[in-house]
């Protein structure tokens, strides 16, 4: 910090930021007086402080990591199984006549299944992610199993056996 005035300059005016507080280094001081290890003691102490003052001003807490949306969010038990598992019978359509009233259930049961996978996110932004997600391997793989599971199901419904096999009847 420099300070013009117009007599001539003191130690306290130095450039070197001194205003004359005892402790502070002057020109004629240069750190002469303090040991090697005395300024790192100094140092951490002043730092020490510091961090007790911003503790205690305004309760700031440490800043906290969110939790990352990942994979296995969207394969475990509360993904897309859950989706698979409950889904038919909370959105049970009503029909022909009723379509908006079924899009809006099932858009319903999608933004609660999302709050409950992940509350940190929005609906929208949940979407995004897992459609990012949806690339992955081993999601691609969770989705080719449900799908085989389900047209096992349908075929066992249709035909009345099981382990069917096309073109083997």
């Amino acid at each position: 910090m420099v300070r013009v005035s117009s007599g001539p300059r003191s130690s306290v005016d130095s450039d070197k930021g001194g205003d004359g507080r005892e402790g502070d280094m002057d020109e004629e001081d240069n750190g002469k007086n303090m040991g090697a290890g005395e300024d790192d003691e100094i140092l951490s102490s002043l730092m020490d402080k510091a961090d007790a003052e911003a503790a205690t001003v305004g309760n700031v807490k440490p800043k906290q990591r969110r939790p990352r949306f990942t994979e296995d969010h969207v394969i475990g038990p509360r993904g897309l199984e859950r989706i698979y598992t409950t889904f038919p019978s909370l959105c049970a359509f009503r029909g022909e006549g009723h379509e908006a009233q079924d899009l809006h259930r099932l858009l319903r049961c999608y933004k609660e299944w999302a709050h409950q996978l992940f509350p940190q996110l929005a609906f929208e932004d949940l979407l995004d992610r897992v459609q990012k997600l949806s690339g992955k391997a081993r999601v691609r793989r969770c989705l080719e199993d449900m799908r085989e599971t389900e047209r096992e199901r349908y075929l066992v419904r249709r035909t009345g056996r099981k382990n069917y096999v096309r073109g083997h009847e």
